[in-house]
């Protein structure tokens, strides 16, 4: 067989421009290309795409086919034997001539793919690689299913029980850039609410041809129709990459290049809606590589109700795999869902509404549809969060979620940056004034505190949080935290003198004209136990700049409307204060 490859000497040429053409398998098949005719070395090591091409092509030429049995004991081929082994050097040559593989896929960053002509040979082959220092890993080609389950009773579509519709809006106020999701499954066909989301139609790794628009097993149509609802209304696109065929099976393989296809194509996530039944390096490290072009990748947890440690890629703890199992609403975990410690998070899962591969809907269950719940928020975040990196997005994915019975789920409310306690622009302090600012923006955000900046250190600087005057003068102060950068007010220092006041801890109210008319008044402390403070209590109290409540009081004189007031959180006091146009701080 090989003398007669080595005849063909232009078949490398030849070859090359099927692998670039957008029906490269139709074509091979149509000028009756068999693997007999095919070179026993394809040098592919510059172009990700001609590599996963060139394996695709020959994966379909000998037959292969995973679905049923098949996928439990192994490969099987209907035209011939060929059984590849995946393997990657550590950048040192090799002459892989010495394993006697009928056919060489040489890829970039040191991969290959080498057919031989039995599972025995390939075998003994990978297990005599794995020996070498060299080699970063050697493995049989194995297979990879859809994380499909029967469906239940439709209860949601997930993004609603998710506040999903909160965080768009939260969104709407934002200028955006765009975002991409690949979609690595059985293809996205294009319905009536994906068609304007696929800008390109990928590849199809199964039929060997640039288009991955067909899904005959309508898996990765479920999986992209649940993105798109979980984005309504902004630019998240879908790249569409068929390594699913029409029984939802695929090779680890193609698995492995179209991610570093997807990748390589600079999208923004993957989707993973598959699952290994066996630990792959070779996959896991197509993750990792995807990981270190900024990728984030979400990966569904699996249906089998097991424990994912030893399963590829949902196993993978590395920062940056957001791995998510199947939750039901009342908050349990759906009994079908793969859990462990490396299950980052749980989304809805159960009889989830998506778009079917006739342009219909249908629903579907499984951690297949919970995943996309997450890659769509993932989208939002990189849209939103300029620059950010897969391990910092994942980190503000899983603290988003909010305990609801036994698994951790989403609430995409806590992501939401609310008023940041302040409603003043002018805070006015004397030397020996100093201030507590809010350690979080209002409600929790779940990500990170406030952290504070001044302008100008000889003015007032901020340590720890503590707005301190220094010196005369005015300074900006910025407050930033998750979504909110920006200037919150000004503070001024003057030079003058400053009384402050205390009330006494067993006070309960302040009469009326109490301390009125005192002009070197500037600072008043009213102690928790105090009820009320009467209308006229500080009129004409000129210098009065600060008043530090602690605790809530139903009213505040008007007086206090050339304040700052220093206040607890308290929702009702807050809207007083809002009402009366009264600038406040609030308080922890």
């Amino acid at each position: 067989m090989k003398a007669m490859i080595r005849k063909c000497v232009g078949m490398i040429l030849m070859l090359t421009v099927w692998l670039s053409s957008p029906q490269s398998a139709a074509r091979a098949e149509d000028a009756g290309l068999s693997p007999d005719e095919l070179p026993p070395l394809i040098d592919c090591s510059g172009d990700q795409s001609a590599y996963g091409k060139a394996v695709a092509l020959l994966n379909r030429l000998a037959g292969t086919d995973f679905s049923g049995q098949a996928a439990e004991s192994g490969r099987r081929s209907d035209k011939m034997q060929l059984c590849p082994v995946l393997c990657r050097t550590d950048g040192t040559a090799l002459d892989f001539a010495a394993w006697d593989p009928l056919y060489t896929v040489a890829g970039p960053d040191h991969c290959y793919t080498l057919y031989f002509g039995s599972e025995a040979m390939a075998s003994i082959a990978a297990e005599a690689l794995s020996a070498l220092a060299c080699i970063e890993y050697a493995e049989l080609d194995g297979a990879v299913e859809a994380c499909a389950a029967e469906s239940a009773d439709f209860r949601s579509r997930g993004a609603e029980a998710m506040e999903y519709g909160a965080y768009l809006n939260y969104c709407g106020g934002i200028e955006l850039c765009s975002a991409v999701v690949a979609v690595v499954d059985s293809g996205v066909y294009p319905h009536p609410e994906l068609a304007d989301r696929m800008p390109e139609s990928g590849f199809d790794y199964i039929d060997g041809d640039d288009d991955a628009t067909n899904d005959p097993f309508g898996h990765g149509t479920n999986v992209g129709g649940v993105i798109a609802d979980c984005t309504r209304g902004f630019p998240v696109y879908l790249y569409p990459i068929r390594m699913l065929d029409s029984s939802g099976y695929g090779s680890t393989s193609n698995a492995v290049n179209a991610i570093r296809e997807a990748a390589g194509k600079g999208v923004d996530v993957i989707n993973l809606s598959f699952v290994s039944k066996s630990d792959s390096q070779a996959l896991n490290a197509a993750v990792r590589d995807a990981l270190g072009a900024g990728v984030t990748v979400v990966v569904a947890a699996g249906n089998a109700a097991s424990d994912v440690s030893m399963f590829s890629p949902a196993g993978l703890t590395d920062a940056g795999v957001i791995v998510v199992g199947a939750a039901e609403t009342d908050g349990s975990r759906s009994d079908y869902s793969n859990y462990g410690s490396s299950v980052d998070l749980y989304a809805y899962g159960s009889g989830i509404l998506c778009c079917a591969n006739d342009g219909t809907y249908t629903e579907a269950t499984g951690t297949s549809v919970a995943a996309p719940h997450v890659s769509a928020l993932a989208a939002l975040l990189t849209m939103t969060h300029a620059g950010i990196g897969p391990a910092e997005l994942e980190t503000r994915i899983c603290l988003s979620t909010e305990r609801t019975g036994e698994v951790n789920i989403p609430d995409l409310t806590r992501i939401i940056p609310a008023e940041h306690g302040f409603s003043l622009r002018l805070l006015k302090l004397d030397p020996e004034d100093s201030v507590p600012l809010p350690a979080a923006a209002r409600p929790y955000t779940a990500m990170e505190g406030i952290s504070y900046r001044s302008s100008d250190e000889t003015v007032a600087s901020v340590p720890g949080g503590v707005l301190t005057p220094v010196g005369p003068g005015r300074a900006k102060i910025t407050a930033q935290c998750l979504g909110l950068a920006e200037t919150v007010f000004t503070v001024e220092v003057t030079a003058g003198e400053c009384r402050r006041l205390t009330l006494p801890q067993s006070l309960k109210s302040v009469e009326a004209e109490a301390f009125s008319g005192d002009t070197a008044l500037s600072h008043v402390i009213v102690p928790a136990g105090c009820e009320s403070i009467a209308e006229g209590a500080f009129d004409q109290c000129t210098a009065l700049k600060t008043v530090e409540l602690k605790s809530t009081l139903q009213n505040l004189p008007a007086s206090f409307s050339d304040a700052v007031v220093l206040c607890p959180e308290v929702d009702a006091l807050e809207e007083y204060l809002k009402q009366h146009q009264i600038s406040y701080i609030l308080q922890p």
